[in-house]
């Protein structure tokens, strides 16, 4: 039963710790495309090197997750955990289907600066072929990056219907997961 519970809560700990990633994978495609690649950072909860951006999304998430309650209701699926127990091995192909829908929802996360983006470096493409004396290297990667800055802050009006979605479809993980109907 002791090893049955502990499955449960790391399964739990598991499905919040894939919402979090959505965001991060999500900034991680952003800021290759903006050339921001190059400016990383060491990220503290998973010690290993991520972007400047993905770190900033991380803080956001985590900021708007406290400010909007997320961990009452983490703990509220967690007690309810309590009273109900899963049957059998779904849980584990819980896991592994959630695992699609890290990739797909930070893609989705990603989509619109990766698709402005690409026009962007299109039209960059385009100026190389028509003038070859303009050394694009020089021009390019700041111009990206500013571009690709102002993306993402024209994009920051639709971050709290993205996180409301995200955040409904990882408590549902978890209240699958946990065996709670």
């Amino acid at each position: 039963l002791i090893a049955q519970e502990l499955l449960i809560g790391l399964g739990l700990g598991f499905a919040m710790q894939l919402f979090y990633q959505v965001f991060v994978m999500g900034a991680q495609l952003m800021a290759m495309q903006m050339s921001l690649g190059f400016a990383s950072m060491v990220d503290p909860a998973n010690g290993i090197s991520v972007t400047v951006l993905a770190q900033y999304f991380t803080v956001l998430l985590t900021l708007v997750f406290l400010a909007s309650n997320g961990h009452l209701a983490m703990l509220e699926v967690l007690l309810e955990s309590f009273r109900y127990l899963p049957a059998g091995p779904e849980p584990s192909w819980t896991l592994v289907s959630a695992a699609s829908w890290l990739f797909l929802s930070g893609l989705l996360l990603a989509l619109p600066t990766v698709i402005a983006l690409l026009v962007v470096n299109l039209g960059f493409g385009v100026m190389t072929r028509a003038a070859p004396q303009l050394n694009v290297f020089s021009l390019g990667f700041p111009v990206s990056m500013v571009f690709g800055l102002f993306i993402v802050w024209a994009s920051m009006r639709e971050f709290m219907p993205r996180f409301d979605m995200l955040s409904a479809q990882a408590f549902a993980l978890m209240r699958q997961l946990a065996g709670v109907p």
